[in-house]
Parts: structure tokens; C-alpha cells; sequence
């Protein structure tokens, strides 16, 4: 049965209905129905954003309730992407977060945060700025047209293997003697047999051509199947509790069943109105990292534009369109919440694994069985977001945390990396790809940017238009 009382949509490719212009709104049920399969996903993918948590308190000082709460603020301003009309399950800019680290713990002393604290704001100002920059000035959009292909799948390519080192090297955020410790790795620690059997069972469920066949042969694999990834994180905590390698959960009822954020004490103790603005050195000083954060960001706008185009060619009875420009524009807004309180991770364009996992199930899906793309995307925030409340939830999931984590970062990898070889279609194309994506990976955006259009001018630049000049001349 569907819960959804709005106006159906035309027969054949058209838009899900919305109000407004540019900016869509759509509500739960009155524009789409709620979609329980993606809801579970979202429970259970819960331990990714809580997975920051010690990586804020190391880095602002700050109590772990307040670190929650951060997350929980976060994650519902996440939202207003589908709220408004841009098809995306947004996240960080995950793959600055060591570079962001490194920018802020310049400016914290010994006996005080403060300075970090301030950075951040600043650095997350000015990213806010780039982003409405982009948004307003039509550059967004432009930029992706613009961009050739090689670059384009030279960033992909970059983001991918960043992502895979990030799984299998060995560090890991959490707390040790009672102090939260961070990692600029954010590795998931060492690689464990549930680890292996969850990552391997997911491929499988997302993309394995048999488990496919499967779905259209067993009803019973069909229904484990429709929950994507969830099943396979359950499986992989029942095998890590069972050879040791997950703590088991204990006194999970002890702090009481319902969470309450602390957003007086999160105000008074991160925004710039109570500790104080940045000077006008941190914001000097934060301008090169701002631009490396955009440059990532980007990526991940690539990355969601050629996941939508999949959705799009798999689903002929809906169109489900998207704007860089709107998707800047939501993204600078989330990043103005540093007047209220800094976000170590920055406020990105998109989750990739999530956005994976979002798009394999619509893909797969008819519309019987998933009506709008709107409804699987909003509804795995809501079963995140019901979950962070629930204090006896969060803490039972939260000692599989690496396996949650681990299951995005690699999802993203397999999922970048095929993505980059898709787009290119010469040899020096992959040539120019491999040579940014591994450079992104060792030596980080700026380097991989400027030697990719290097590459390209060098290698590319014209080469059709001599080609064409070299047969014309042989007529």
C-alpha cells in the first residue's frame, strides 16, 4: 500500500509534481509517498554521520553531547536538497576533511580550541560564498558543461581511489582513555572478516548482473534485496559479535530513551556571536583551502549528475532533473549554519554511497514498487534522522561504526572509479584520467587540478580540430 494523496504523475517522462519555481518543494506524501525499504537503509547507515563525532571533539574540544547534537542539526538541513528539487542524498565534503584538520589546528594552543574554532568558521564562510558565487552567477551549470571530459573523469577517478585507500588503510577515529582521538586517515582500522563479508555481500545485492537475475527468480531474495545494503550490515554485525571483533553493546538504557539536542549550549559554545569572530588573518589564510574544497565538491556534483543520467535511462516513467546551479545554491545555505556553529566536514553537494544506494534501488525498481525517486531519497534521511533520537538505538549501532563507514567509502570507490572509466573514450583521455585521479589521491585537489589541465592543453587541446585538418588534407 502507498501512502501519497497527491496528483499522479502524467503517463510517460515527466517530473514528479512540486510548488514553486526553481526552487521545488515537495512534501511527504502530498508529493510523494515514503518509501520503507530506503527508511531501513537509513537506520541502519545511521553510524556514517556519527562517525565524525570524535573527529569533532578532537578537534573543537567539545563534549560528546554537543558533538551529537552538531550531527542531528546537520542532518536535517541536509534534507532541504530534495525539499527543494535537487535530487541529491547530500553529505560532506568528505575527502578534505584531513586538509580542513590540518588548516584549523594551526591556529589551537595548548590550553584553548578557540582559535580552531574560529578558523573553521572562517574557512566555512568563504565556502559558503564560492558556492553562491557559483549559484547565482549561472557558473555552476556552466562549469560542468564545460569541463572535458578527461578532467571530468580525471576528478572522478581521483575521488574513487581516495576513497579505497581510505577503507583499507589502517586508522581509525574513537575514543581512547576516555579523550576522543581522530586519524587524518579516517580509516576504517583493521580490516575485519564481517568488514569483508558485508563489503562483498553489498556489491553483490547492488550491482552483481546474477543477483539481478535473482530478483526476478526468488521473491524472497527480491524482498532482502529491495533493502539494498541493510541486510548486509546485520549480517556483518551478527559475524563480528560473533568472532570478537564488535564490542558487544552495554548499558544502552542507561541515558534515558530519548535524545534532546543541546542547541543553547551548542550556540554558546561554537557559534562566532558568543566566542567571537575570526581575524581578518583566518580569513586571509583560509582562502586556498576554500577553493580545494569547492574543487572536491565539484566532483561530487559530477558524480551525482552521471547518477541521475543512470536513473533517468533505467526509469523512463519519470523524469527527475537536475540543477547545479540550485544544487550550490542549498549547499551555501547549509554552509551558512557556521553562524550558528562550525561543521568540520563542510556541507557538501552529495553522499555518494548513500546516493548509490538510493539510485541502484530506484533502478531496479518498477513503479509499483518505487513510485518517485523523491520518496527513496527523503525517506533514508528520516530513518537516519529517527534513529539519532532514539538514544538506545544509536548506541547499539555505534560499536559497528567502522563497518557502516567503511561499507560508503568503498560503495563510493567502486562506484567512482567505473563511473571515470565511462566517460572517457580515447586513449589519451585515459591517459589524462589516470595520471589527476592518482595524483588527487597522493597529492590532493590543487596539484591534481593544475597538472590535469596541463595534461590537457598539452595533450588535447585542438587535437580534433588537427585531426580533422590531417583528413581533409588527405581528401
Amino acid at each position: 500500500m502507498r501512502w501519497y494523496i497527491g496528483k499522479e504523475r502524467e503517463p510517460g517522462e515527466s517530473e514528479q509534481p512540486y510548488w514553486g519555481g526553481p526552487l521545488r518543494l515537495r512534501l511527504p506524501f502530498i508529493h510523494y509517498p515514503l518509501e520503507w525499504p530506503d527508511f531501513a537503509q537509513g537506520i541502519i547507515l545511521c553510524v556514517v554521520p556519527l562517525s565524525i563525532i570524535a573527529a569533532l571533539q578532537s578537534a573543537f574540544g567539545i563534549e560528546y553531547e554537543i558533538a551529537l547534537s552538531m550531527v542531528i542539526i546537520y542532518h536535517f538541513l541536509a534534507m532541504l536538497h530534495t525539499a527543494f528539487g535537487d535530487p541529491s542524498v547530500a553529505g560532506w565534503i568528505t575527502a578534505g576533511i584531513p586538509i580542513y584538520m590540518t588548516f584549523i589546528l594551526g591556529y589551537a594552543t595548548e590550553t584553548s580550541k578557540a582559535g580552531a574554532i574560529q578558523a573553521m568558521i572562517a574557512l566555512q564562510l568563504i565556502v559558503a560564498a564560492i558556492f553562491f558565487i557559483m549559484a547565482f552567477s549561472g557558473g555552476a551549470k556552466r562549469l560542468v558543461s564545460l569541463v572535458p571530459p578527461a578532467i571530468k573523469s580525471g576528478i572522478l577517478l581521483g575521488a574513487g581511489i581516495a576513497a579505497i585507500v581510505r577503507v583499507w588503510e589502517d586508522s581509525a577515529s574513537g575514543i581512547q582513555n576516555g579523550v576522543a582521538k581522530w586519524s587524518p586517515g579516517l580509516g576504517i582500522g583493521p580490516i575485519s572478516i564481517s568488514f569483508l563479508i558485508a563489503v562483498v555481500l553489498s556489491f553483490f545485492i547492488l550491482w552483481s548482473p546474477r543477483s539481478l537475475a535473482y530478483r526476478r527468480e526468488h521473491s524472497l531474495y527480491a524482498w532482502v534485496a529491495k533493502y539494498g545494503i541493510a541486510p548486509t550490515f546485520i549480517i556483518g554485525y551478527i559475524v563480528g559479535l560473533a568472532l570478537g571483533e564488535i564490542t558487544i553493546p552495554s548499558g544502552v538504557l542507561e541515558h534515558g530513551w530519548v535524545f534532546i539536542p543541546k542547541v543553547g549550549a551548542t550556540y554558546e559554545a561554537l557559534s562566532p556571536f558568543s566566542i567571537g569572530w575570526p581575524s581578518a588573518a583566518m580569513f586571509a589564510g583560509a582562502i586556498s583551502t576554500a577553493i580545494v574544497a569547492y574543487i572536491l565538491s565539484f566532483g561530487d556534483i559530477l558524480i551525482n549528475q552521471a547518477l541521475i543520467d543512470e536513473a533517468n535511462e533505467a526509469r523512463k516513467d519519470e523524469l527527475v532533473k537536475i540543477d547545479p546551479n540550485r544544487e550550490n545554491f542549498i549547499c551555501g545555505v547549509r554552509n551558512l549554519t557556521t553562524l550558528f556553529y562550525p561543521f568540520l566536514p563542510l556541507a557538501g553537494p552529495l553522499w555518494t554511497g548513500a546516493q548509490a544506494i538510493v539510485v541502484s534501488r530506484y533502478k531496479n525498481s518498477t513503479p509499483k514498487e518505487e513510485y518517485s525517486f523523491w520518496g527513496g531519497a527523503t525517506s533514508f534521511f528520516w530513518g537516519m534522522g529517527f534513529i539519532m533520537f532514539l538514544y538506545p538505538l544509536v548506541l547499539v549501532v555505534q560499536p559497528a561504526l567502522p563497518i557502516g563507514f567503511g561499507l560508503t567509502m568503498a560503495i563510493q570507490g567502486y562506484l567512482c572509479t567505473y563511473l571515470a572509466m565511462e566517460i572517457v573514450t580515447s586513449n589519451i583521455e585515459r591517459g589524462i584520467s589516470g595520471m589527476m585521479g592518482g595524483i588527487l589521491a597522493t597529492r590532493g585537489a590543487t596539484w591534481a587540478l593544475f597538472m590535469g589541465i596541463l595534461f590537457y592543453l598539452v595533450l588535447e587541446y585542438r587535437t580534433h580540430r588537427e585531426n580533422e585538418r590531417t583528413e581533409n588534407k588527405k581528401t
